[in-house]
């Protein structure tokens, strides 16, 4: 067959009560159909649809799996409507052999009356949708077509987010660094595939480490861009800035350049120096604690600064907190642990639990008191909420 020679069929779609986006493009549609017959009476039913002013589909019609595949190495389309009794393949072995070559193209597979199984069946075997053809009026194969191309694009969009994800993970669950006279240990578990939350730990010169953890408001793809960019831009900045609240300010000020309304990014960013015996810190609406031995609290390391992203031109201010003792700890964590939620008692997990977790383990290894705290968390709420992130330091002499 010449594919030149493909019967374009055009037809006007009509508007889904559900759908609520114009379409700016015709969509082409694939039919592969051997009986003339049965593909003049898909056209005339899509012509009677009522018309969509929006939206327009553009009908490609073929006879054969062979003419559909030569058709389909030379011209894109946006779905398929497959028969899978053809002249030259049957049954569920006609989609195997479609999806052999196009793996990325919404399938709708028309079936015959008498085999109302099939259907089901070629959903399994990489369909997206089904219609008994004695079925298929006009808006059902509208609606099928366009539930079909929404399905595709959903999977694609899991799937980048999905490798997102991927990268995220590896960014952040890369092996801590060792330093002489400190104990680091941190835990991280995202909501869905991909974080707004982080932590990093930065060594700095002298011995002294910097330990930061960020909360990006919202969820999504978003977010986790914007996490991305803020634990950049903090590693690039300490190479030569080391003072917190400057390194606070500057940060502040370029997320403030790219953050789009209602975003923010809740920031604790601490240089612990066991020679020096001191914690340097700034915070920019995230608090941390500083814990002696036992898990007793000995400071608060909070402040009166708005998270990054709010106001271009705040200025924020570093604390020293001096002189550390050995065992002395520092936590902070994200409001995904001290926010889950048990709906039965109406009660948060709170701060208090997560202080009485880690006093009730002051000879556990840092780790195991963070996968304690995070095996309570998860057990108390009734559903995952939020991302969860924790870390912690701990002079160890």
């Amino acid at each position: 067959m010449d594919i030149q020679s493909a019967t374009p069929l055009r037809f006007r779609a009509t508007t889904l009560p559900t759908l609520t986006s114009s379409r700016q493009k015709s969509q082409c549609i694939l039919l592969v159909e051997d009986n003339e017959l049965d593909a003049h009476l898909i056209k005339v039913l899509l012509s009677h649809v009522e018309s969509d002013p929006a939206g327009e589909f553009k009908l490609q019609w073929v006879q054969t799996l062979k003419d559909a595949l030569d058709w389909l190495d030379t011209y894109n389309v946006d779905a398929i409507l497959l028969d899978l009794n053809l002249s030259d393949s049957e049954g569920l072995q006609t989609l195997s052999s479609l999806r052999a070559v196009v793996q990325e193209k919404p399938v709708v597979v028309l079936t015959e009356p008498h085999d109302p199984e099939i259907g089901t069946q070629a959903i399994r075997h990489g369909a997206q949708d089904f219609l008994c053809k004695n079925e298929a009026m006009g808006e059902h194969l509208v609606r099928s077509l366009r539930f079909s191309l929404e399905c595709i694009k959903r999977q694609r969009f899991e799937f980048e987010l999905s490798g997102a994800g991927l990268i995220q993970n590896a960014i952040l669950t890369q092996p801590l660094p060792q330093l002489p006279g400190l104990d680091l240990a941190a835990c991280y578990e995202p909501a869905g595939a991909v974080a707004g939350d982080f932590y990093d730990f930065i060594p700095l010169d002298n011995n002294s480490i910097a330990v930061t953890l960020g909360d990006v408001s919202g969820k999504g793809l978003g977010p986790a861009l914007l996490m991305a960019e803020t634990r950049g831009m903090l590693r690039s900045i300490l190479e030569w800035e080391q003072d917190p609240g400057q390194v606070l300010t500057k940060i502040n000020t370029l997320i403030s350049t790219d953050c789009i309304e209602g975003t923010f990014v809740t920031l604790f960013l601490a240089i612990v120096s066991p020679s020096d015996r001191t914690v340097n810190f700034a915070a920019a609406g995230h608090q941390a604690y500083l814990l002696d031995q036992n898990g007793r609290p000995k400071s608060r390391l909070a402040g009166s600064d708005p998270p990054v992203g709010i106001q271009d031109d705040h200025i924020y201010y570093s604390k020293t907190i001096t002189p550390l003792n050995r065992g002395d700890q520092l936590f902070c964590c994200t409001d995904g642990i001290t926010e889950g939620f048990r709906r039965e008692k109406r009660e948060f997990f709170g701060m208090d639990r997560v202080l009485q977790i880690i006093q009730s383990n002051p000879r556990a290894s840092l780790k195991t008191v963070l996968n304690r705290l995070f095996d309570s968390a998860k057990h108390f709420r009734d559903y995952r909420h939020d991302d969860m992130t924790a870390a912690m330091i701990r002079l160890s002499s």
